[in-house]
């Protein structure tokens, strides 16, 4: 049974001399777009590139399994220790809340625009 995710990688401080064998790797392990790479630079002074794309977890695979085969196919891209934050959000069991816009809503919520 597969699982449905959006996930995002951080890459901090990887080898700028790596930057394309490193996506590169990113884009074998899960659904990233090569374009979809984007540098980032943090308040706390943490540099590197980021990025984010949905795909399926199959095969049984935990979200800790996929964040350590993601992190070891950017450190052997990389040549070595990098910080990287994978966050993994389940897609298809979500909390949300629906909001329903009916009649009486569009009369209040328009005639109070005009006032």
């Amino acid at each position: 049974m597969s699982r449905y995710y959006e996930a995002s990688v951080e890459i901090e401080q990887p080898d700028k001399s790596r930057r394309e064998q490193i996506i590169e790797a990113c884009c074998e392990e899960w659904a990233f777009d090569k374009e979809s790479f984007q540098d980032f630079e943090r308040g706390n002074g943490a540099k590197g590139i980021e990025a984010v794309a949905q795909d399926r977890l199959c095969g049984g695979e935990t979200e800790d399994e996929f964040a350590a085969r993601i992190a070891a196919a950017i450190w052997t891209a990389n040549g070595g220790y990098c910080r990287v934050v994978v966050n993994a959000l389940y897609l298809e069991e979500l909390p949300y809340e629906a909001y329903p816009m009916e009649e009486a809503e569009y009369e209040e919520i328009m005639n109070g625009a005009e006032s």
